[in-house]
């Protein structure tokens, strides 16, 4: 009885020493080996057989499959086909006993998706985030500050505080703002808090410092002080939210990709920049819909394999986010961009599907820049409402070219709604699209 009630305490007591190893050793690699491409074929080369050999004798899914030698040997598998299949069968039947933590994921789906996550891989991904803001040029007295969907406790939203203090800097920053209260009425405490701290580096959700960076602009606030660098990860960045966030904070842009899944980690160092899959991270394949990879210049899908997650290992997961690939540069995966998810699209007058990317992305809005946020609802084939929160220029021109578009381009109609507000997802995230259609439309 004492050993079961201790079980947990008595896992992490032999993962320190282990991690303590882990630290130096992928901290050793990434940091000095990361431009040697025959280094880079070895570790993948040998992490993803000790990793083939593991899920064949470890997790019941892949027992079934004889001896595993290739990856192209394993099927594709999303988050739809897990959550079919169930968890119990992509575990590892010595779950119980390693050191873990439980994540979830609802991405833009918004279907919840529950899994665990290895202490180990967790500990990679602490080193990739710290190599990532070296890598933007990060000295050791730097401040880095957040723009996330933190939760915060009542006692501090009683005394007006929107933020969460942290000891530690690196690699999640010092000063943590929720996304959740960035409105007009608090716009001005959480800018001088962020004024008295003068962070060199802001790391946010794209829409999130988007949204700050208008309500900024719409209270006659001017920086108070110079970032070095702004973040933006965990969703798409369209176009005009980039050109207003650059034209307000005159400072280097950069993006940062990865999952919860622990499976993928890359950089993209400015906007011209392309985006830089890690090797030591996981296997990065870029592949079209019969699951063959596509040519430089295409756009696939990006399927990850995780070389370090044991307790729950992803392999050949499509992550349902698209790329342009243009080639294998020093031993690691780069793309163009990353083109937005599978599952962003609406249904259109003909029942066709009408993705995002096409007619939002890839057609100029004048209205954008008098929208504070906004968000896509579609509850039946070929119409959709707008939610929009408008800033004080918005004016009916904006709705014209708006409903406009998404008739002329995206072939549906459209009615817009104004709201004080749209609401984020528990993490803090904005979701452009809430489709409540039937799956099977």
């Amino acid at each position: 009885m004492l050993i079961r009630l201790n079980k947990v305490r008595f896992i992490n007591l032999l993962h320190k020493p282990f991690v303590a190893w882990f630290k130096y050793y992928e901290g050793k690699i990434i940091n000095h080996r990361n431009d040697d491409e025959e280094f880079i074929s070895y570790y993948q080369s040998k992490k993803l057989n000790d990793l083939l050999k593991y899920i064949q004798r470890n997790v019941k899914f892949y027992e079934s499959f004889g001896s595993i030698s290739d990856l192209k040997q394993l099927p594709i598998m999303d988050k739809l086909e897990y959550q079919k299949n169930g968890e119990e069968l992509f575990t590892s039947k010595y779950f119980r006993f390693m050191a873990k933590y439980k994540m979830n994921t609802g991405g833009s789906t918004g279907k919840p998706f529950e899994f665990y996550a290895d202490r180990y891989a967790g500990e990679i991904d602490t080193i990739h985030q710290k190599h990532n803001y070296k890598v933007l040029g990060y000295q050791e007295n730097n401040k880095i500050h957040l723009l996330t969907g933190v939760s915060i406790p009542d006692s501090s939203l009683k005394q007006n505080i929107f933020w969460i203090s942290r000891k530690t800097n690196l690699p999640f920053g010092s000063v943590n703002y929720s996304s959740h209260y960035l409105k007009k009425c608090n716009i001005d405490r959480i800018f001088n808090k962020m004024a008295s701290e003068e962070p060199d580096i802001i790391r946010s959700y794209p829409s999130a410092m988007y949204s700050f960076t208008k309500l900024l602009i719409d209270s006659g606030l001017r920086p108070k002080f110079k970032l070095t660098s702004i973040q933006l990860t965990s969703e798409m960045a369209y176009d005009y939210q980039l050109e207003l966030i650059q034209d307000f904070w005159q400072c280097n842009i950069s993006f940062q990709y990865g999952h919860s899944e622990v499976a993928t980690f890359a950089i993209k160092k400015s906007l011209k920049d392309k985006y830089t899959f890690s090797p030591f991270y996981g296997i990065v394949e870029i592949l079209d819909d019969n699951g063959e990879h596509v040519e430089s210049g295409q756009v696939g899908n990006i399927v990850v394999t995780s070389l370090h997650n044991k307790v729950r290992p992803f392999v050949r997961y499509n992550t349902g986010d698209k790329a342009r690939y243009h080639g294998v540069i020093r031993g690691c995966v780069v793309v163009d961009d990353i083109m937005g998810r599978a599952q962003d699209y609406i249904i259109d007058l003909n029942g066709e599907k009408r993705f995002l990317t096409s007619f939002i992305m890839g057609v100029h809005y004048n209205a954008f820049k008098n929208i504070l946020s906004w968000q896509i609802v579609q509850e039946k084939k070929g119409a959709c409402i707008i939610l929009i929160v408008p800033s004080t220029d918005y004016s009916e021109s904006d709705s014209t070219e708006i409903i406009s578009n998404f008739k002329s381009f995206g072939n549906v109609n459209s009615n817009i709604v104004f709201v004080n507000k749209i609401e984020l997802s528990s993490a803090g995230k904005h979701k452009l699209l809430v489709s409540r259609l039937p799956d099977e439309i």
